[in-house]
């Protein structure tokens, strides 16, 4: 070989050659890490014998491609001669498929009771999965004080990290419109698509030429977005933390408030989803802008938690910090919601005392709409403890409130409440009345899933009164879609559509009933077997 090969790139070659005939030209070639021999200033391979026998083996490869041979290299930074059309951008996995493959992997139970944790993995081992693997082999059989002692190590590592991403130097060749966009770019504490970036670099000069020079040296990460159907971007994490500890400025006022007013903007016009009404909410906190972002919790937050049961997470997470809210109305909002959860968990006391706290405030402000919510909520506290005389007083008073405001949907719903206090007395006929009411109301005002609800509580009056003819009736074909409407607006493990309680009015009344088919139709929907509608409760 020697002989008939006098440099690198022939030897690479010869060698090359001679594996493709053994694997019948199924061959890949991967070298992994090229970053530790690129220059950080010109991203180009280092001139010594070691990144000239680099260059001399993808040379080499790169002649054998159409004969079928495929190069592979990892790097964070991209060669500058290498395809823009052949450069592929890796993802780090998001933090809850990091989760799972924790969990998959049996981490201590520890980790999953302290959030702070397992999140700190994350972050310092990058989200990367095989760092995963040894940290989870490290952890396993430590006590707490062995596990707090390796956290601290990782917060080391997480520097040394640095140091090797030779950031300082990478950052220093950057151009200084670049350098500007960098240090902007922790505004931003999630990925965001290019049009959040261009938000923050308007007075900069062409923002996503800017982008593209960031994402060549891995200083900014790029993540698929596919409810979205586009990018998105984000400085990393490790970039972000050493921005923070070093020399740059930290996001000016105005980032901030650009970057909340973007998140915000996300959520209402692109994607209407939790998560991203949280990312809003933490994007308002950094502006400073707390009351906003308590008013958004309340607004697009509390709503889906509460229905998706997550009732200790409100209590504990979010509704604590509004409650000492400035703002009054939004105060005895978050006092009325956490008595709500309160409700929700048993805790009747406390709940009762919470909701007194929000009443007494939306008095002494004057807020009869919010009067009229409390005192319909208070009285769903005397009623869970059988305490219907009193529960009955409550509803009253804000019957009489709503009605004096013309608050129509508060009627209908005060006017069902009232109708279910009877009902638990055994006063069916009272119980009867008060439910025709709500439903004209409702069918009045276009509230179809009130008129879902109030439908199906007069089919229970029916029902209980053995009148199984006229339970069906209300639970028929024509009543569907009000049911299934219902759907969409209600929390699926409180919704019901009398499904198994239509089975055995087919049963107690014979085979020969004409909506038999028909209830057949509603039995076909998915997850429907549910037990029964809840109560009108005001979300406040």
């Amino acid at each position: 070989m020697e002989a008939k090969c006098r440099d690198e790139e022939c030897r690479a070659k010869l060698l090359l050659r001679l594996l493709m005939a053994q694997s019948s030209n199924r061959l890949v070639l991967l070298l992994d890490n090229l970053e530790s021999l690129q220059r950080p200033d010109t991203l180009a391979l280092e001139d010594d014998e070691a990144g000239a026998t680099i260059k001399a083996w993808i040379a080499a490869a790169k002649g054998l491609l159409e004969r079928g041979l495929v190069l592979m290299l990892t790097s964070r930074w991209r060669l500058p001669d290498w395809p823009e059309e052949d450069h592929w951008l890796l993802e780090h996995a998001s933090y809850g498929d990091f989760l799972q493959q924790a969990r998959a992997l049996q981490l201590p139970a520890g980790f999953y009771r302290g959030r702070d944790r397992l999140r700190r993995a994350y972050r310092v081992l990058h989200g990367n999965w095989r760092g995963l693997e040894f940290f989870a082999a490290a952890v396993r059989g430590m006590d707490a004080q062995a596990e707090e002692a390796f956290l601290a190590r990782l917060a080391e590592a997480e520097a040394e990290v640095q140091a090797d991403m030779a950031l300082k130097t990478v950052i220093a060749h950057r151009t200084e419109a670049e350098r500007a966009l960098l240090e902007r770019l922790p505004a931003f504490r999630a990925p965001v698509p290019v049009e959040g970036i261009v938000k923050l670099a308007l007075d900069l000069p062409e923002p996503r030429r800017l982008l593209e020079g960031l994402l060549a040296v891995s200083l900014v990460e790029q993540r698929e977005a596919p409810d979205l159907l586009t990018s998105e971007y984000q400085c990393s994490p490790l970039v972000a933390d050493w921005l923070r500890q070093g020399d740059a400025p930290a996001p000016k006022l105005e980032w901030l408030k650009a970057a909340a007013a973007y998140q915000v903007y996300l959520y209402r016009h692109e994607r209407s989803s939790l998560a991203q009404a949280a990312a809003a909410h933490e994007a308002l906190q950094i502006a400073g802008e707390q009351s906003a972002a308590d008013r958004w919790a309340l607004d697009w937050i509390v709503g889906p938690l509460n229905r998706a049961g997550l009732y200790a997470t409100l209590l504990s997470d979010w509704l604590p910090t509004i409650c000492r809210s400035q703002e009054p109305s939004v105060r005895a909002e978050a006092l009325g919601q956490t008595g709500k959860q309160l409700l929700h968990i048993g805790d009747y006391e406390t709940a009762l005392t919470y909701l007194k706290q929000s009443l007494a405030i939306v008095q002494e402000i004057g807020d009869r709409s919010g009067e009229g919510a409390m005192l319909n909520n208070i009285s769903q506290i005397f009623k869970a403890r059988g305490d219907y005389e009193t529960a009955l007083t409550y509803l009253k008073q804000s019957l009489a409130i709503r009605q004096e405001i013309g608050d129509r949907s508060g009627e209908g719903t005060t006017l069902n409440n009232i109708s279910q206090t009877f009902k638990a007395r055994g006063d069916y006929e009272t119980a009867l009345t008060y439910l025709k009411q709500s439903l004209a109301i409702q069918q009045e005002i276009g509230d179809r899933s009130g008129e879902g609800t109030t439908l199906n509580n007069i089919s229970a009056i029916y029902h209980a009164n053995g009148d199984y003819e006229t339970a069906l009736t209300y639970t028929s074909y024509r009543h569907k879609l009000t049911f299934l409407e219902c759907l969409k607006v209600q929390r699926e493990q409180r919704v019901q559509l009398l499904l198994v309680r239509c089975v055995c009015l087919v049963k107690a009344i014979g085979n020969g009933v004409s909506e038999v088919g028909e209830i057949g139709v509603v039995f076909r929907v998915k997850d429907l077997f549910l037990d029964e509608f809840p109560e009108p409760f005001d979300e406040v």
